[in-house]
């Protein structure tokens, strides 16, 4: 809906931690998930290493929301990038992965951590809610009021026929 209304998806940055094979298949695998739900990904040309470049990369997209994506051992490996990201203001921090991860990141990080997403999650749930949080539906509107002004029709009446 917001594609054809807008003329782009709601953005998620993609925040992937260390080296292509620390992240590569969870990173395909979430740009999947939030495709499903209309979201577009916005990846990074490379993974990051460091939480300074990963802040300053997530500042410059226009995503409101962030993707961490690592392999189990790779998230353990930068801590506090997590509530890194919610410090720079990040309005949603998912993870992708399991549960178990929680317990391996530091307590700044479990916390700032809103969802988790992995195969099995309550996908529509999620992504749900990942739209509500990322306005879709008031971009949307909003972008229908812009067009109504301008003398565009955003939805055209659909007539029906008798025959």
């Amino acid at each position: 809906m917001a594609l054809a209304s807008i003329g782009s998806r709601p953005p998620i940055f993609l925040a992937t931690l260390g080296k292509p094979d620390d992240y590569r298949a969870r990173a395909n695998w979430v740009q999947g998930f939030f495709a499903a739900g209309g979201i577009e990904v916005i990846p990074p040309a490379e993974g990051f290493d460091n939480i300074d470049a990963l802040v300053a990369a997530f500042k410059q997209s226009p995503a409101p929301a962030a993707c961490l994506c690592a392999s189990n051992g790779a998230y353990a490996g930068m801590p506090g990038a997590a509530s890194a990201l919610k410090k720079a203001g990040a309005v949603l921090v998912y993870l992708a992965g399991p549960a178990s991860i929680l317990k391996t990141l530091p307590a700044e990080d479990a916390t700032a951590i809103d969802r988790l997403i992995y195969s099995g999650c309550n996908a529509l749930a999620v992504l749900q809610e990942a739209q509500r949080i990322l306005c879709v539906e008031e971009l949307s509107e909003a972008a229908g009021f812009d067009a109504e002004e301008a003398g565009f029709e955003v939805y055209a009446e659909v007539e029906t026929r008798s025959y």
